[in-house]
């Protein structure tokens, strides 16, 4: 932040590469203020990048993150302090999607930006001790709707009664208001089985 900084940022780009192996080496000094440096890498627009941040959060970190559609994710942390009239020689290693920082020829950052995999279903499963409930949370990030088999293996062959609050059908858009406060709410429905096991 310049402002609290009280210098000006000083930015210095390599311009467009198609690097997929890579190694920046560079030496870099900071001069005044109270963080350090941010190398931006594998940028593909400023919604969509990754960067190593040295002397972050009060100053007191080496960070490699992944910005993703606007959204941060810190893929690697480690301890490290930036001291102001200090040299400090370092390098950027980027093999395919594996990253690896050092600092002063030490290693200070492993880690491997790997591809979003969407799964067709995310699930947890828990039991309510006062009533025995059991509470199976299904969310379904695709378009398409997907069939699930459910085994609840521990209640043998028990009939079940299922109830079930389900959201969908709603654009990421849709929320309530003061005008409409169930515009997004759960459709509540029920069913018995024969057994432990259920197709939904």
């Amino acid at each position: 932040d310049p402002a609290q900084n009280k210098t000006a940022n000083r930015t210095l780009e390599l311009g467009e590469t198609e690097w997929e192996n890579y190694t920046l080496h560079f030496k870099a000094t900071r001069t005044a203020g109270n963080k350090g440096f941010i190398f931006y890498f594998g940028k593909a627009d400023d919604q969509n990048h990754l960067y190593w941040e040295l002397g972050g959060w009060q100053n007191q970190d080496s960070i490699v993150a992944s910005i993703i559609n606007g959204r941060n994710s810190v893929l690697t942390h480690a301890m490290f302090t930036v001291e102001t009239d200090v040299e400090y020689d370092l390098k950027l290693e980027v093999v395919g999607r594996q990253i690896r920082t050092f600092i002063n020829g030490e290693l200070v950052n492993e880690t491997e930006d790997k591809l979003p995999v969407i799964e067709p279903l995310y699930y947890t499963a828990s039991v309510e001790d006062l009533t025995g409930d059991i509470i199976l949370k299904t969310v379904n990030v695709q378009e398409n709707s997907v069939s699930a088999e459910v085994l609840l293996e521990s209640l043998a062959k028990e009939a079940l009664t299922i109830e079930v609050y389900e959201m969908s059908g709603h654009p990421l858009e849709d929320e309530n208001n003061f005008e409409n406060k169930q515009q997004v709410s759960p459709k509540q429905t029920s069913f018995k089985t024969e057994g432990s096991s259920f197709s939904y």
